[in-house]
């Protein structure tokens, strides 16, 4: 019983070994199910021992040795089991201490995350300064756009505008030579001279303003400086006064530069000038003093009346302007008062910030109440100071006009062509100053435009690279390359822009080429003046060479090669070469004459025959009251007894090699001579085959042609 009772105690003491080893396996952080099936195993061998020692109490002693074998072997494998459970602690410590690391990397990676949306979030704010700043561009690229346009369509106005300027211009200047072309002497040189100052003006500027090979311009104004020298030496061979001439131009042209802020200074100035000017005119001595005076006044007074016009047009167009800028400023101020007011429902919390805005809006309306008085003041002085120097230019030219009969009414016609010449140059100068000025500032704000989008290309960079490790940086791409897209067209439509601004110069260029060709195709009056020393002895011409009458007696001219000896006959002055020519004589009264065109080589001398084989095309009204035309043959234009033409106009057309006859009065066509051939000039022509000069009415060649019914 004592050893029962003792392997008993011994077994219960395994028990509770195993029990706690069990205990210790089930609180661990890592539990290894296998030794626990083994323990549980071994628990149950233990168990089967005790049976065997309770059935087996009769045969204690051999029980009792095999329970000892069988108990060491128990104990060997409980060994085994302690060392591995104490090998299964060492790998909990090992676990623990890996669990600790790991515990400090979830931290380090929490704060990492936490960090990560801070950035995200900091990523999402620049994300959407940076979708404000897109929208910015966006409408700044409309706005852009919207200026494009608006520039297209100033181009077409200058396309226009500039197409009829060179129109006008060439007209002008067409009328100008030929009327300059007729005046002699020092009014001439000095004409000239002033022109010649005007094309040089103009072609420095352009010079100035070309950004590409100046080289033709710099040969043309080379030429025309050249010209300028040449008139000048002229002028001081034909005239004492040369120098004091030249000075007075020199102050008209210095009058022109002046360019002051104030108009109460611009028009000090002026007249400062003014009184150089009246000092110097009334020096002016030497022979036909009184009329180089006169004309001088006429040249500075159509001068004055053109600056004064263009500042007048510049101050309104600037004051109007700057009132409009003023009163859009007040008009924003004063809506933004009344929101405030609207937002602030009585509660006065915006009261200082209302009180400033409508101490800046009086502000406002004072300086616009100022501007407008300033304005008008300034617009009425120079309007006053316009009109009376318009007075003073008709008192001018008519004192012109009285003091030199023969050529007072061309000049100042000549001075007020060269005048409305130069404001021409200057409007198509400005048109196209504003034009590269426009393109210059377009240009500029694209570029600025492209720099914005470097700028944002580079936030872009940094936002889609916070953005790619949070996985969210699509909308920041199609943001940049949306971006790129506006950009690109920019560059586009800068592109296209600078391609437009080529070609507008290339069709002002083709405008200049088709105005000369025009010149060619279209009509040109012509005021012929008789050549005297072409004129039979026998005609009497007018003073101003366009009448001829038949005198009854010879008179004392000198003899010539270039004279009519035996046909009543005289040629112009001025034969033509090219275009369309047109000009009328006036037969009134005449009972028979020839009149038509002859070449510059036709025979003079003797008997003429009046055939376009002798280089002569003309139509005559017989002394029986016919008129004809004589070409190979003769035709008959009229029958007797018919009313007569009054007045006769010829259009010489060489294009189409025609000389055509008008009767003015009925506007009808008479008749053309066609396939005309002449290795010579060709000359207006007229003569009279009357027997006496007694009653005989003159032939006169018109002042005033008129050609637009004439259909081509």
């Amino acid at each position: 019983m004592n050893f029962t009772s003792e392997l008993e105690k011994a077994i219960q003491n395994k028990k509770d070994q195993l029990q706690g080893k069990l205990s210790e396996l089930q609180n661990s952080h890592d539990t290894d199910y296998s030794l626990i099936l083994k323990l549980l195993t071994k628990q149950v061998e233990v168990g089967e021992a005790q049976s065997e020692v309770c059935s087996g109490q009769t045969d204690s002693e051999d029980l009792l040795t095999g329970i000892n074998k069988k108990l060491a072997a128990r104990e060997e494998q409980i060994r085994s089991l302690e060392a591995q459970i104490k090998g299964l602690q060492e790998q909990l410590e090992a676990r623990s201490e890996e669990i600790s690391g790991l515990s400090d990397q979830f931290k380090a990676v929490q704060k990492e995350l936490t960090e990560k949306n801070g950035q995200l979030e900091e990523a999402a704010k620049g994300r959407t300064e940076q979708d404000l700043k897109a929208q910015e561009t966006v409408e700044e690229n409309a706005k852009l756009k919207n200026r494009i346009a608006a520039l297209e369509k100033d181009k077409a106005q200058m396309e226009n505008s500039c197409a009829s300027l060179q129109d006008q211009y060439t007209d002008l200047k067409e009328k100008f030579e030929k009327d300059i072309a007729e005046i002699e002497g020092v009014p001439k040189l000095v004409l000239k001279i002033n022109m010649l100052n005007t094309e040089i003006a103009s072609l420095q500027g352009a010079v100035a303003r070309e950004s590409g090979d100046k080289t033709e311009l710099k040969n043309m104004l080379a030429e025309k400086q050249k010209q300028l020298e040449d008139a000048e030496k002229d002028l001081g061979d034909k005239s004492p006064s040369s120098t004091s001439i030249k000075q007075l131009i020199a102050i008209i042209k210095e009058r022109a530069t002046i360019n002051s802020d104030t108009n109460s200074d611009y028009l000090r100035q002026i007249s400062e000038l003014e009184r150089e000017l009246d000092e110097k005119i009334e020096a002016l001595n030497g022979k036909d003093a009184e009329k180089m005076k006169a004309m001088i006044r006429v040249v500075e007074l159509q001068d004055e009346i053109s600056l004064l016009k263009r500042r007048l047009s510049k101050i309104t167009q600037e004051s109007t302007q700057e009132l409009a800028a003023k009163e859009a400023e007040l008009e924003k101020k004063r809506h933004m008062i009344n929101e405030l007011i609207a937002k602030d429902c009585g509660s006065n919390e915006r009261q200082d910030e209302i009180a400033a805005l409508q101490s800046e809006a009086k502000t406002l309306q004072t300086e616009i109440k100022s501007l407008r008085e300033l304005s008008q003041k300034d617009i009425a002085e120079l309007e006053k100071r316009l009109k009376k120097k318009e007075d003073d230019l008709k008192t001018s030219n008519e004192k012109l006009e009285s003091l030199d009969k023969e050529n007072g009414a061309l000049v100042s016609k000549a001075i007020e062509l060269q005048d409305r010449m130069k404001n021409l140059q200057i409007a198509e100068t400005t048109l196209k100053q504003r034009t590269a000025d426009e393109m210059a500032d377009l240009k500029k704000q694209l570029q600025e435009m492209e720099r914005q989008n470097v700028d944002l290309k580079a936030k872009n960079e940094e936002l889609a690279d916070a953005a790619k490790e949070a996985g969210a940086c699509t909308a920041l791409k199609d943001a940049n390359e949306a971006l790129k897209g506006d950009k690109a067209k920019l560059q586009d439509l800068l592109t296209s822009k600078e391609n437009e601004n080529k070609n507008l110069l290339n069709k002002i260029d083709d405008l200049e080429k088709q105005a000369a060709q025009k010149k060619d195709n279209e009509i040109h009056i012509v005021q012929p003046a008789i050549d005297p020393d072409t004129a039979h002895e026998k005609l009497q011409l007018s003073k101003d060479f366009r009448e001829m009458t038949l005198l009854s007696n010879p008179l004392n001219v000198p003899e010539v090669s270039a004279r009519y000896d035996i046909a009543l006959a005289a040629l112009a002055k001025t034969g033509f070469d090219s275009g369309r020519q047109y000009w009328e004589v006036s037969v009134v009264g005449k009972q028979c004459y020839n009149l038509g065109v002859a070449a510059e080589t036709a025979q003079r001398k003797g008997p003429i025959r009046y055939n376009p084989r002798f280089l002569y095309w003309t139509i005559r009204l017989t002394r029986g009251d016919e008129l004809i035309a004589i070409g190979k043959s003769q035709t008959k234009l009229r029958g007797q007894g018919t009313d007569k033409p009054t007045t006769i106009g010829v259009l010489l057309d060489f294009k189409k090699k025609e000389i055509s006859f008008y009767d003015v009065g009925r506007r009808a066509h008479m008749y053309t001579f066609k396939d005309v051939e002449s290795k010579s000039k060709l000359f207006p022509f007229m003569s009279t085959c009357e027997d006496t000069g007694v009653g005989s009415t003159p032939m006169v060649f018109s002042s005033d042609p008129y050609a637009d019914w004439i259909t081509s």
